[in-house]
């Protein structure tokens, strides 16, 4: 799976109209959505919630750091007999697993 490059940005938009059905009655309600686009301006993404949207365009950003912090634990041994070693640290294992889940493969 290939994923749109990074940086990614986000981007405030609010003209949203959301219908709104309260105590029977129908509402209009003005919302904002937060767009994500890739440094080609192309739509990766819209979303309501603020903090989600920032969490989103730290993806590319966040991926690397973990496959930077998976080199390192391979980096520490040369050999593959130390494999069973680092399989049983905690923090390679969530490390390996993240990575596998946004590149959706299996852990």
């Amino acid at each position: 799976m290939k994923h749109a490059t990074g940086p990614w940005k986000v981007r405030k938009w609010v003209c949203r109209w959301d219908k709104v059905e309260k105590h029977g009655k129908e509402f209009h309600r003005h919302s904002s959505v937060f767009d994500i686009t890739s440094p080609d301006g192309l739509l990766v993404s819209d979303i309501k919630s603020e903090a989600d949207a920032h969490l989103i365009a730290a993806a590319p950003e966040l991926l690397e750091a973990l496959k930077t912090c998976r080199d390192f634990f391979h980096g520490m041994f040369n050999d593959d007999s130390a494999e069973d070693f680092y399989e049983n640290i905690e923090a390679y294992k969530v490390v390996v697993s993240a990575i596998a889940k946004a590149e959706r493969e299996k852990e």
